[in-house]
């Protein structure tokens, strides 16, 4: 075990699951692929890697995210209205009644 964390702190290592890469803190950089299902055949397909090492994301040339509700992009991480509907604003800020009322109040 002595012989493994010597060699491969602060480094890069071939191992049996590919390049093994360690930070300046001893944590282990991961790579990662990201899998997208395709809705004809079912099956997943790899459209981007990031390699943990270098920091770096790469699409898979012809490939891209199929993202839900068909958008081109991602989705916001917060709906418009918040997760209750608090964000948004009444229908209506101000009835109209109340400013008959304010005007009637007013003029007295």
């Amino acid at each position: 075990m002595r012989v493994f964390v010597s060699n491969t702190l602060y480094g890069t290592v071939e191992r049996i699951t590919g390049n093994v890469s360690i930070d300046d803190n001893g944590d282990r950089n991961a790579d990662y692929s990201l899998l997208d299902m395709d809705p004809v055949t079912g099956e997943f397909e790899v459209v981007a890697n990031y390699f943990g090492n270098t920091k770096r994301y790469e699409q898979v040339d012809g490939k891209s995210i199929r993202w839900a509700g068909g958008l081109d992009r991602a989705p916001p991480d917060t709906p418009k209205c918040g997760f209750d509907n608090s964000k948004c604003p009444p229908d209506k800020p101000f009835p109209e009644y109340g400013i008959v009322i304010i005007v009637l109040d007013t003029s007295s």
